[in-house]
């Protein structure tokens, strides 16, 4: 059961009838900030295409020779995209790229 009142500036509260012992035994749950994903990080893209990987925060003076000669090592590369992204409200750019392998297998071997 709630109960309601107000404090002496006029400023309404409500309060629930629970204890400092009820308030222990509720599960804490401690917040866990989501990992920031760094450069050259890849995942996949979806199941629909399993030779593509998407790899996304690069940095804004990464070269396409430089993604190429970094993925190349996992087996040859079809196709690579970059793509350049800028936010209308704050202007901020973000760099990501999508490389596709010629093989799902080189595919695999990136992502592991």
């Amino acid at each position: 059961m709630a109960q309601n009142g107000r404090d002496a500036f006029g400023n309404s509260w409500a309060a629930n009838n629970i204890s400092v012992r009820e308030l222990d035994r509720q599960p804490q749950v401690a917040h866990q900030r989501p990992r920031r994903r760094q450069a050259f990080d890849p995942e996949p893209v979806n199941r629909l295409h399993p030779r593509k990987v998407y790899v996304p925060w690069l940095h804004r003076s990464t070269t396409r020779e430089q993604v190429l000669d970094y993925f190349d090592i996992f087996g040859p590369i079809e196709r690579l995209d970059f793509v350049f992204l800028v936010n209308q409200h704050n202007g901020a750019q973000r760099y990501q790229a999508f490389v596709q392998f010629t093989t799902a297998e080189a595919a695999q071997r990136c992502l592991s």
